[in-house]
């Protein structure tokens, strides 16, 4: 471990005597000296007439697109014809952003034209219940599942 640390310090030690270290920087924590070293390349096979640096081609400049900022219609603030209602809104009127008389029927806003408001869940459940007042469950089954 010793001899790989006295290798490396003859390298550093003779890169620095030959003229190719770089700037020292001392670090403010630790009092440590830090030699940078520049590293150099040399090329036998190039011919003299060739120029040390090659320029590097530049990119070309980026076009940006201009935009449009599209901005979001927020959704009706009420009920619109033909969308869906709940069960517990059979009945209820509205007029739709299209100025168009609604109600809602059978789980639809539907074109209010005095029609009476269908729900089928609530209007079975009314029909078990007159069924059960007068006959037996199996009776009921008979005549409301035919």
């Amino acid at each position: 471990m010793k001899s790989k640390w006295a290798i490396a310090a003859l390298a550093v030690l003779a890169l620095a005597l030959s003229g190719c270290a770089g700037e020292k920087h001392e670090a403010p924590e630790t009092g440590v000296v830090v030699t940078e070293i520049e590293t150099a390349t040399a090329s036998t096979s190039a011919p003299e007439s060739v120029p040390a640096e090659t320029p590097v081609p530049t990119e070309a400049p980026v076009q940006t697109i201009p935009t449009q900022t599209v901005q979001p219609q927020a959704p009706p603030a009420g009920p619109v014809l033909g969308a869906r209602c709940l069960g517990a809104d059979a009945g209820k009127t509205a007029v739709d952003p299209n100025g168009v008389a609604i109600m809602c029927d059978e789980y639809r806003w539907r074109e209010n034209i005095g029609q009476d408001p269908r729900h089928s869940w609530a209007d079975d459940q009314a029909k078990w219940n007159e069924c059960r007042q007068t006959n037996t469950m199996e009776q009921c089954r008979k005549m409301l599942n035919p």
